[in-house]
């Protein structure tokens, strides 16, 4: 296998190009890493209001089970 360039120097410089090359990495990754950030505070936040909707279920059903008791 032939490698493209010569020097580790060429490789960054890309022929010229290096600049809007590394910077779409820079912006792709940031982006990405940027996605996994939000995705997991709304994961967090949902997982949060499930939690308390499943407490209010279940203060609902003990309080039915006792009103059912008392009649």
């Amino acid at each position: 296998m032939n490698w493209a360039f010569d020097s580790w120097s060429e490789f960054f410089a890309m022929g010229k190009h290096g600049l809007y090359v590394w910077s779409s990495y820079g912006v792709f990754f940031g982006l990405l890493i940027l996605l996994v950030l939000v995705s997991y505070g709304q994961f967090k936040s949902w997982q949060k209001t499930e939690l308390k909707r499943l407490q209010r279920l279940k203060l609902q059903k003990e309080h039915e089970q006792s009103v059912k008791k008392q009649q």
